[in-house]
């Protein structure tokens, strides 16, 4: 007996329980979740995390809970969640590439561009600097910055503004322009 009360056999019939349900449904899953996510692998992704869920919370071991019902639609709103954060990602990466664009349809020099955000970042005072380049060149969320920094969720966000204020004077009317464009759809 361990120490909640129940027998090596007891946990050996439900590991042996919980298998079943992993057998019994695991590739059917698999296949349901591909067909909305288009990638075998993020599909047996999602499908193995639903079913770690399912371990740990114990929900398993209630009946009604483990049908194929259940796990099909626990499945089906975790690839919508996935769909949804890659719509995200794209929109994002879409928003960056036509700003780049815009960069060049100005006629402006791109490195120098770059380099002359570089040396006006290098001019904020530390705090503000490290949490605009953790924000912006690192990709960190406003959370993860936070943390790395030991500071507030709120510090980070007063560190942005007053840095994207001060490189807004800094850099000029078209390199603002493009600054703060590609800064916003970061951002978002």
């Amino acid at each position: 007996m361990d120490v909640t009360g129940t027998t090596c056999d007891e946990n050996r019939r439900g590991e042996e329980a919980f298998k079943a349900i992993f057998d019994a449904h695991y590739q059917r899953l698999v296949l349901f979740a591909d067909s909305f996510v288009l990638n075998t692998s993020a599909a047996e992704d999602i499908v193995q995390t639903i079913f770690t869920d399912l371990w740990q919370s114990g929900r398993w071991q209630n009946p009604s809970l483990a049908t194929q019902a259940y796990l099909y639609a626990a499945v089906r709103n975790r690839c919508l969640n996935e769909i949804r954060h890659q719509n995200v990602r794209d929109t994002h990466n879409i928003r960056y590439v036509q700003a780049m664009l815009n960069v060049w349809d100005d006629g402006e020099d791109g490195e120098a561009l770059l380099d002359a955000l570089k040396k006006s970042i290098s001019r904020l005072p530390e705090q503000v600097r490290r949490t605009i380049e953790l924000r912006y060149f690192h990709g960190k969320s406003i959370a993860e910055t936070a943390a790395i920094l030991h500071v507030s969720e709120n510090t980070v966000k007063t560190h942005i503004k007053r840095g994207r204020a001060t490189l807004k004077l800094s850099l000029g009317d078209v390199r603002v322009k493009i600054f703060l464009t590609l800064v916003t759809l970061l951002a978002d």
